[in-house]
């Protein structure tokens, strides 16, 4: 019956290593093929490979590394029951159990649990870190769309008149200073504490030229002015020079 590919290669292994410098050299060669491979590119380091490639290899090795185990115990088994001289006719020895082995197991086992526990826990805190991140990309675009704009600035209620319109320069400056006149002027009758000084600011739009162009009602709505208590103050005004005339 011929023999499969993996025989013949198991035989040829066998055949090598029953010469040591053959099989000296063929490991040689076997060592410089493996870096020519490597520095060329067709072999990856570990350091080389992505996430995935990384697991792959290293449950690879952890197999190896079993197998190899394995193995080694299975010789050493066989050698102790060859070398075992036959038991006493006087009685039966009990054999201890080898602690030391044990020993080496558990913290074997140990240690690969707090590996893989503290796998876990980073990649939960990667899960956590990129949520917290989206959460925070969120709440500064919420923060950023509800900030409530300042519409009424002069450049604001200029921009909001014009709207998409093709104006000059020249016209999109002059409703920027009217504007900014019109607040000046708000600002400075808001906050003037004495009357006087408010009847100073608001006979601004009691000109001749303001009623000849009929923009005296569209100045006292501009300004925020009390038409009313203006024109209150004109009579009594009128009614105190009548009373002094008399």
């Amino acid at each position: 019956m011929p023999l499969t590919s993996t025989e013949r290669s198991r035989k040829w292994r066998e055949r090598q290593k029953e010469d040591p410098e053959r099989h000296r050299r063929y490991l040689e060669k076997e060592r410089d093929r493996y870096r020519k491979r490597k520095n060329k590119g067709d072999i990856k380091g570990i350091e080389d490979m992505s996430e995935r490639e990384k697991r792959v290899t290293r449950k690879s090795w952890r197999k190896n590394r079993r197998n190899k185990r394995k193995k080694d115990k299975f010789i050493l088994d066989a050698v102790n029951r060859t070398d075992t001289p036959p038991n006493s006719p006087t009685g039966t020895m009990e054999r201890r159990p080898d602690t030391s082995t044990r020993g080496r197991k558990k913290v074997r086992k140990d240690r690969a649990k707090a590996y893989r526990e503290i796998k876990q826990m980073k990649v939960k805190l990667a899960s956590v870190e990129r949520r917290v991140e989206k959460y925070k990309k969120r709440l500064q675009r919420m923060k950023k769309n509800n900030t409530p704009r300042c519409t009424d600035s002069p450049r604001s209620k200029t921009d909001q008149l014009l709207g998409e319109q093709n104006v000059t320069e020249e016209v999109r400056r002059t409703l920027l200073f009217h504007h900014t006149v019109v607040r000046s002027i708000k600002e400075k009758y808001k906050n003037s504490k004495k009357q006087r000084n408010r009847q100073i600011i608001a006979n601004v739009v009691s000109s001749k030229l303001l009623r000849k162009y009929r923009l005296k009602k569209f100045a006292f709505k501009q300004l925020a002015f009390n038409r009313c208590r203006k024109i209150r103050d004109g009579i009594d005004k009128k009614e105190k020079y009548r009373e002094i005339a008399v």
